[in-house]
């Protein structure tokens, strides 16, 4: 269900940043759907921290997505 609501989140128009949250309490940031890589019903998703950087997220400990306010997202937190 969490990889339903992944994709939903990720092709939302418009668009809001939301954070995918881990089970170790690790947060990832989607301030835009560029900085994400997901094919729908995948297991992994690949989330772009910084300038090239970027996490390989095992979705099978994502316990939560969180939307962010626009601040929020754009500070990186």
């Amino acid at each position: 269900m969490l990889s339903t609501q992944l994709y939903d989140l990720i092709h939302a128009n418009p668009f809001q940043p939301f954070v995918v949250r881990m089970a170790d309490g690790n947060g990832y940031s989607v301030p835009h759907p560029d900085f994400i890589a997901y094919k729908r019903g995948g297991l992994i998703a690949l989330v772009v921290k910084d300038e090239g950087t970027g996490a390989l997220i095992d979705l099978r400990h994502a316990i939560a997505l969180e939307y962010q306010t626009v601040e929020t997202a754009s500070a990186g937190g």
